[in-house]
């Protein structure tokens, strides 16, 4: 009987180590299930942040190609403007010479027609159209229909005001039908041509036309 009962608690303690490791590997089998689990978690919040940061990069990257673009184009934009700026540069210096070659108020104000202020020789050549218009007298700005024989050049920025000819006429050395001028006569040979350009330095008003004092050039 003892025999048995030995044999009986042997086959009880067995048993009861055999549920320790049972328990033991159930736990084990527990712990990696759950790691695993909040491995998989991970790993997937780990992808779906690489995707958003990856989608954020194509997103950056199309936005830099389009501002890649822009440039391109602003950059090919300026290219011809400073080409262009240099083609107009040389064109008014051509100017300029034939101005200077000529030294006829005219020249001068052909190359001011062409340039803007602030250019090299804007002011020079306002200087010398005041200059060269060194003579004076009077010829008819408009008469008494309305009709202009001067036009005001008003692109030059100039305090003082030039006029550019419609028609030709007679520079004379008084205005006609205004009894304050003595002398009405035709100045020698002077003509004012089509588009010869002239210095007005006031303005007379007689019988419904008006005249203009004038600087004019020899």
């Amino acid at each position: 009987m003892s025999s048995i009962g030995g044999k009986l608690k042997e086959v009880e303690k067995s048993a009861k180590r055999t549920r320790q490791i049972s328990i033991i590997l159930a736990t084990v089998m527990i712990i990696f299930i759950a790691l695993s689990a909040v491995l998989i978690i991970l790993v997937q919040k780990a992808n779906a942040n690489l995707e958003a940061e990856k989608q954020i990069v194509e997103t950056q990257k199309k936005q830099l190609e389009e501002q890649n673009k822009v440039l391109a184009q602003k950059d090919s934009l300026l290219t011809f403007q400073n080409e262009r700026l240099r083609e107009v540069q040389g064109k008014l210096d051509s100017y300029w010479d034939k101005a200077v070659a000529t030294n006829k108020i005219n020249a001068y104000a052909d190359y001011l027609a062409k340039a803007i202020n602030g250019d090299e020789h804007y002011d020079d050549a306002l200087a010398k159209m005041n200059e060269l218009a060194n003579r004076t007298g009077y010829v008819q700005i408009t008469d008494s229909n309305g009709r202009q024989y001067l036009s005001p050049i008003k692109e030059l920025d100039s305090d003082v005001t030039f006029y550019i000819a419609n028609t030709s006429m007679r520079v004379r050395y008084g205005v006609i039908g205004d009894p304050n001028f003595s002398n009405t006569s035709q100045i020698g040979n002077k003509v004012v041509k089509v588009n010869d350009v002239v210095r007005l330095d006031s303005i007379i008003k007689t019988g419904g036309a008006e005249w203009g004092k004038i600087g004019f050039g020899s």
